[in-house]
């Protein structure tokens, strides 16, 4: 496995544990992961690329290349997540409430 993907797989638990201590739902704490670990990596590599490329354009090979893996990773976690997990708190309706 390349190091820029483990970067990218740290950089996701990094983001996602502090989304869930900011008490986020699942899919929040996972798409703000998927951007952050895409961008951040993406960076990365073309910061290792040779400098009479075009960043521009490795920026953008390597944000798509990236991004579709985090885009498999949110879909599987999103998949095999449990269902009370991935439903966002609901208003309470009126038949849920405290009765007088």
């Amino acid at each position: 496995m390349s190091s820029l993907w483990m970067m990218l797989l740290v950089i996701w638990v990094v983001v996602e544990v502090i989304q869930w201590l900011r008490k986020k739902p699942l899919k929040a704490r996972l798409k703000a992961a998927a951007i952050w670990a895409t961008v951040m990596t993406s960076l990365a590599a073309v910061g290792q690329m040779d400098p009479r490329q075009n960043a521009l354009l490795q920026f953008g090979v390597c944000l798509l290349m990236f991004g579709i893996g985090a885009a498999i990773i949110y879909s599987v976690r999103v998949a095999v997540s449990p269902k009370s997990a991935r439903v966002e708190a609901s208003p309470a309706r009126p038949d849920d409430t405290l009765r007088s």
